[in-house]
């Protein structure tokens, strides 16, 4: 099993990239990015986004393919302030395209 640390950013901190210790480099080398892609294939989790700092810019940023894979197969399914509900479309939906839904979308 392969747990993929979303959510854990630290943006009081200069400098910092995805972790808030980390940069971008060295979190692709500690979280394989072809391995996160497929737990996202097989495990379709619900995901959480937030309107309130650059997190998700920072995983875009540091997991450009995951990014990627992430808002061209998901729909935002609720907004409850300034959080939002993330789901997937049906298999034989097909990709949305690279210019899917962003960070904050």
């Amino acid at each position: 099993m392969v747990q993929v640390p979303l959510g854990v950013f630290h943006p009081e901190m200069p400098g910092a990239g995805f972790l808030g210790v980390l940069d971008d480099e060295e979190a692709r080398r500690r979280v394989d990015e072809q391995a996160v892609l497929r737990v996202l294939r097989q495990a379709r989790p619900l995901i959480v986004s937030d309107d309130f700092d650059d997190a998700a810019e920072r995983f875009a940023r540091a997991y450009p393919q995951v990014w990627s894979y992430i808002r061209s197969r998901t729909r935002t399914v609720r907004r409850i302030g300034g959080f939002q509900l993330r789901d997937w479309l049906p298999e034989d939906a097909g990709p949305t395209g690279p210019e899917g839904p962003g960070p904050g979308s």
